[in-house]
């Protein structure tokens, strides 16, 4: 009981240290801060968690980092003998588990070291192998599967596909049911919960993703900012409609109706020379309306039995106000998924400063670190005020899990990607956050708070990653923004039929 009391003190002792670190930022912050290269952000050689963080982290992003090196998986300690656990992953997506050597890159690094904690706690030789395995090439991924699990080869132990399309696996009976997979917890912090939640169904689950995926946390959706418009507009920060919870489309369809500058003289909205308040396409960005408006795809009825919940009445106020925003919006550029140009035009137009505002992934904060003027980082706008958080998704081409059936060491494979995920969490998720993201790529300690209530805020849509399975019921309101339409119950009910039998299809599949 001593101990115990004084370990409770000891804790204390630093969240009030803590504490007073925290109280005494406050008073300077006003004062602005120095945006920093961060070159010199590479952990030496024996350092702990923490000391290789720029200028810009604070003291609890130092605590938490700790926190988490210090939190215990609970797996056994078992030597398995210098056994190989092969890793099947994508050519496009192989920094995921590809590290062979610490290279100054601090993600990198991150991933060396945990493959390297893994190798050598369980005595295991990690061998990830590539893949093509892009939307286009998604083919060449599957057949290389397929070809291995009907042949009977214990190829791979672990699978991390494109999500997407992963499910063709499940419907074709290659994998097998993750709940069953000995030590691995779904409810430990570094696996979402919300995932498990939403995808398991008779007691199976087929996929998984968490920390493991460095591509999930990449390909969060947010919104980007230019702070020279905001201020040359005099309009409020989205720093604080975000924290009064007055950051919601209808706000940000007025912002934009007043942001729009017809620079060429042509008298029609040009995408080379004219200014906007917004710039996106119509696909994966108006998709991601779905999560942030709390209005999934699929639901569960109170069984647990999934079924289509788009055909609501929020669903066509929704369409509608989108439709609003894209096409009689005249500050907001829509690039169609069909028209002609570069890929990424919305991209450029918001670099080239002729954009307010810019939907984005999070992790393209990197891609954007070349422009002179700074950018600030928003999550999603709300549907309205009353709605309580603020939710988002991830473009549904990060990394999901999945075990082959044709697995024979189970228990090995249990404990290896529970581990891969466990020491993500420690290791690779903080570098990609806490360093590369919030240090080096985002401009203020204020887009740094904005990224944590975006990633507190992810969610998972079972109608987006099985949308290859489900007739295509998700691309509804992309189609529908993409051809210039908003006639969403005429075209919900003329598809109804085809959703509900590919819905059933699938259902079958969890029996």
């Amino acid at each position: 009981m001593k101990k115990i009391i004084s370990v409770f003190l000891i804790f204390v002792f630093i969240l009030t240290m803590l504490s007073l670190v925290s109280c005494g930022g406050e008073q300077n912050a006003d004062k602005p801060t120095e945006n920093k290269s961060n070159q010199d952000l590479n952990p030496d050689e024996g350092s702990e968690p923490g000391d290789e963080l720029g200028e810009e982290t604070t003291e609890n992003d130092i605590f938490n980092m700790k926190m988490r090196e210090n939190t215990k998986d609970g797996l056994p300690e078992i030597n398995f003998g210098g056994e190989v656990f092969t890793i099947l992953q994508r050519t496009e997506w192989n920094y995921e588990f590809l590290a062979e050597s610490e290279s100054g890159d601090v993600v990198n690094d991150a991933v060396y070291k945990r493959n390297l904690t893994v190798e050598e706690r369980f005595n295991v030789k990690l061998n990830p192998i590539d893949v093509m395995g892009g939307w286009n090439e998604q083919d060449i991924y599957l057949k290389k599967v397929r070809n291995s699990v009907s042949a009977g080869d214990d190829e791979f132990q672990l699978l991390a596909g494109y999500a997407a399309y992963m499910p063709k696996l499940q419907t074709g009976g290659y994998l097998i049911n993750l709940h069953e997979l000995p030590h691995v917890d779904f409810d430990k912090a570094w696996w979402s919960t919300d995932l498990k939640d939403n995808f398991t169904i008779n007691g199976k689950m087929y996929f998984a993703t968490g920390d493991i995926s460095l591509s999930l946390w990449e390909d969060i959706l947010a919104v980007y900012f230019n702070k020279q418009m905001i201020a040359d507009y005099q309009i409020e920060t989205p720093y604080e409609l975000v924290r009064s919870g007055k950051w919601t489309l209808d706000k940000l369809n007025e912002i934009c109706k007043n942001v729009y500058i017809d620079v060429d003289g042509d008298g029609k909205p040009s995408e080379k020379a004219d200014i906007f308040g917004y710039a996106t396409d119509t696909t994966n960005f108006v998709d991601g309306l779905f999560g942030a408006f709390d209005s999934p795809v699929i639901k569960k009825d109170e069984n647990g039995v999934p079924y289509h919940a788009q055909n609501t009445e929020k669903m066509v106020e929704i369409v509608d106000k989108v439709y609003e925003f894209l096409w009689e919006n005249p500050g907001v550029y829509a690039n169609p998924e069909s028209s002609p140009g570069p890929v990424n035009l919305y991209r450029y137009i918001f670099e080239e400063d002729r954009a307010m505002f810019l939907p984005e992934l999070l992790g393209n904060a990197q891609a954007l670190r070349g422009m002179d003027t700074d950018f600030g980082i928003v999550p999603y706008p709300k549907w309205n005020e009353q709605q309580e958080n603020y939710l988002t998704t991830s473009v549904a081409y990060f990394s999901m899990f999945c075990v082959p059936t044709t697995v024979q060491n189970i228990e090995m494979a249990g404990i290896i990607t529970e581990a891969l995920c466990a020491e993500s969490y420690k290791k690779v998720i903080p570098a990609f956050y806490e360093v590369a993201l919030k240090s080096k790529y985002s401009r203020d300690d204020e887009s740094a708070e904005m990224i944590d209530i975006i990633r507190s805020g992810l969610t998972f849509d079972f109608g987006k990653i099985y949308v290859t399975e489900l007739a295509y019921s998700m691309n509804i309101l992309r189609d529908l923004m993409s051809n210039k339409k908003h006639e969403f119950v005429s075209t919900f009910e003329k598809a109804e039929k085809s959703y509900n039998k590919a819905l059933d299809k699938l259902l079958a599949t969890f029996e």
